[in-house]
């Protein structure tokens, strides 16, 4: 999520005084729905449908509520396909909670208002500028109805934060210029990179990334001239370890910030690590956590060797002037583990 300097300042300084408290994380993934009318090539989360209840998302919802979470993002699969989205967007804002939307876009256009209402944060993906290159990575005719759906938000409402989502691909690298215009275009909206997972939660292991740091640069370099805000550069040049597959030894900031949990409650180790901590819905879930932790501490300081080759949650990594809270957080997390 893309934030002004203060309130980037607020939440890196409330990541530093968590640690002192060795809390939980703040911020919920809640994956409510496996299902997708997209077959993008980096997925497989949509070969396996899945709606979650919706009686069990809700009392998740207030399961993370009642563990002082600040912020749930909604995503899938299709977020926006599950029956009782609307609900479930009302349900989390009626707790007092911050709401983020990860969406293909497909129906942004339909429920604009519901997003303009009660979305605090909304993250779009769109793979190219190109719409053509775009509908081929995500397997489906849906640029027109994304960039639409975009517009038709800012038009019901301007204060609405809307960022996009771009997946570092073989596919699109060559047009990666195009979403910088695209950007433009929308009002030069946030542009957030990520390279294409190859391990985690619903990534294809098959896929094999072989992309050009020329591309990435041109990228850069016309995002500064045209004034569009894109991902930092220390996540760049993350990304661009990444692509090479060189080792990335640093702290992951991601571990003690983001909770990825299923339509059902179970909760993830992180994004790349799918084993199983527990369910959030158990009354002695924060203890599973902590134990989890302590197994995994490594990661705090970035020693864990199985995550040397990870580029999710190591390139979630603030850029170089919140980097040594972090550093500092973890230290002081670990020293208390």
């Amino acid at each position: 999520m893309q934030m002004d300097e203060s309130e980037k300042s607020k939440r890196i300084n409330a990541y530093l005084e968590n640690a002192k408290q060795n809390g939980l994380p703040k911020d919920a993934y809640l994956q409510i729905i496996h299902s997708c009318n997209a077959k993008c090539v980096m997925c497989t989360i949509w070969k396996k449908p899945l709606v979650g209840n919706y009686k069990t998302l809700i009392a998740i919802i207030d399961s993370l509520k009642n563990l002082n979470f600040e912020w749930i993002t909604l995503w899938g699969g299709e977020p926006l396909l599950h029956p009782n989205i609307v609900n479930l967007m009302k349900y989390v804002k009626d707790v007092g909670l911050q709401l983020q939307v990860i969406t293909n876009g497909a129906y942004l256009k339909k429920y604009a208002p519901d997003i303009a209402l009660y979305v605090d944060n909304l993250v779009v993906s769109l793979d190219s500028g190109i719409a053509s290159i775009h509908n081929s990575v995500r397997g489906i005719d849906i640029f027109d109805d994304a960039v639409n759906g975009i517009k038709e938000i800012q038009k019901i409402s301007s204060s609405t934060p809307i960022e996009i989502d771009c997946t570092v691909l073989n596919e699109n690298s060559t047009t990666l210029k195009s979403i910088i215009l695209l950007s433009k275009e929308l009002n030069s909206l946030f542009v957030d990179f990520d390279p294409a997972q190859i391990v985690g939660v619903g990534n294809n292991s098959s896929y094999i990334l072989v992309v050009s740091e020329k591309e990435i640069d041109d990228m850069m370099l016309l995002a500064k001239q045209q004034g569009v805000m894109i991902t930092s550069e220390e996540k760049i040049l993350l990304i661009k370890k990444y692509i090479k597959k060189e080792p990335i030894i640093m702290p992951c900031y991601s571990y003690c910030k983001d909770l990825l949990i299923s339509p059902n409650g179970n909760v993830f180790t992180c994004w790349t690590i799918s084993d199983i901590i527990g369910n959030i819905l158990d009354t002695n879930f924060s203890s599973k956590w902590f134990a989890a932790l302590k197994k995994n501490k490594e990661v705090l300081l970035g020693n864990k060797k199985n995550c040397f080759n990870c580029g999710f949650s190591h390139s979630r990594m603030p850029d170089d002037k919140y980097a040594r809270v972090v550093i500092n957080a973890n230290k002081l997390r670990y020293e208390q583990l």
